[in-house]
């Protein structure tokens, strides 16, 4: 698969809510690489990517998969491990063990399934604490009275240390240093921040990071890309209550490719405004776009288009019921004249044919419908633009 948008997330630091949203995340990503998944919140039920499904986007590497050997080898670690979510799942991880074995020799950025290093996070983080001692009341504090700012498989993790102040402090720093890393090992400069609310988790990384070439966003970057996450993923909520089409048929066709280079020119648009604009900027450029956007579904566009004049006696039976059922019985005295007829244009008007789309993307209607834009599919997605804006 084309890589237009490598974005990242570590997914399992959300719980359901993170799963809740990978079909989204798939959608929006090319590739979306992901930090040692769950296959046990692959059940939950509010995912809609299935256990066979998500192997299947693995294989075609429109998921990629970082983990450490034991979570994406080893199924005894796994299902002695303290968290119900690491239980091992034989249809997904067994696959995904296959893969990374498989994909060892390959260089990096070819590999679907990457096994990381040995994780640095507890010895820098117990160095930090050391030489900054002064951290250990603040985290505390972070986690007892602002725990929403921090992702929840973070608070779950330092939780079991609230009883020691230095540790609690440790074991805040560590995810947060191995995040850094698992970042930079991505390989994007798009990571998803599934929520708005990890203010202080955000800062936290912004103190932490070192310079490189590598190095994640900064603090600034961090708090517009968590906001910029939760724009595209409420349009793409939006977009759901259309749905009449399946994620596959999007990812393996045009439209997929249409809105990860469109959301790579969002981001990269978005850089260069102050961070005040950056609130709705989403929806702005597709409404903007959108309203720029010509279907060519008018009478005159039918009548002088070669596409649009047909004869009524080249139709096919079926476009005939169509339009006796839609257009009643003037359409049907109309077609049995078998007189050159505007019936290919009243079916593009109805939403029964491509019609033609100019000065704005297609992907919406490929998302949401599965076919490109016609006057049904066009008036549908201008009224849930309406009630964005």
């Amino acid at each position: 698969m084309d890589e237009h948008f490598r974005t990242f997330c570590h997914i399992s630091d959300y719980g359901s809510d993170g799963y809740a949203n990978l079909h989204r995340l798939i959608a929006t990503s090319s590739p979306l690489v992901l930090w040692a998944p769950s296959s046990q919140l692959l059940h939950d039920p509010r995912c809609r990517i299935t256990p066979e499904a998500f192997v299947r986007y693995v294989e075609r590497g429109a998921v990629r998969i970082i983990g450490r050997e034991n979570w994406l080898l080893d199924k005894e670690f796994r299902d002695e491990h303290r968290w119900p979510g690491a239980r091992w799942d034989h249809t997904v991880d067994a696959a995904i063990r296959s893969i990374a074995l498989h994909d060892q020799s390959l260089p990096p950025s070819r590999r679907r399934v990457t096994i990381a290093p040995d994780e640095q996070g507890l010895t820098r983080a117990t160095e930090h604490v050391e030489q900054h001692p002064e951290v250990i009341e603040s985290l505390r504090e972070a986690l007892t009275t602002g725990a929403n700012e921090l992702p929840l498989g973070v608070v779950q993790h330092a939780s079991r240390y609230l009883s020691d102040p230095r540790d609690l402090a440790i074991n805040i720093l560590r995810p947060a240093y191995n995040h850094l890393d698992a970042i930079a090992m991505s390989e994007t400069r798009a990571p998803f921040f599934l929520s708005r609310k990890e203010s202080r988790f955000h800062e936290l990384l912004s103190t932490l990071q070192e310079p490189g070439p590598a190095a994640p966003p900064k603090h600034h970057d961090a708090e517009v890309l968590a906001d910029l996450t939760v724009q595209v993923l409420d349009l793409m909520r939006h977009l759901d209550r259309l749905r009449e089409s399946s994620l596959d048929g999007f990812v393996d066709g045009e439209g997929h490719e249409l809105l990860t280079r469109w959301l790579s020119a969002v981001c990269e648009d978005v850089s260069r405004l102050p961070p005040d604009s950056v609130r709705g900027a989403v929806v702005r450029r597709l409404r903007d776009e959108f309203d720029r956007g010509r279907l060519r579904d008018g009478w005159r566009d039918i009548a002088g288009s070669l596409e649009g004049v047909v004869s009524g006696a080249g139709l096919t039976s079926a476009v005939t019921e169509v339009l006796v059922q839609q257009l009643g019985v003037f359409t049907a005295i109309g077609l049995a004249t078998g007189a050159v007829t505007m019936a290919h244009g009243l079916m593009q008007k109805l939403g029964h044919a491509k019609v033609p789309y100019e000065g704005a993307s297609q992907w919406p209607f490929l998302y949401a419908f599965g076919k490109p834009a016609s006057g049904r599919r066009h008036a549908e997605v201008g009224r849930l633009l309406d009630g964005l804006t």
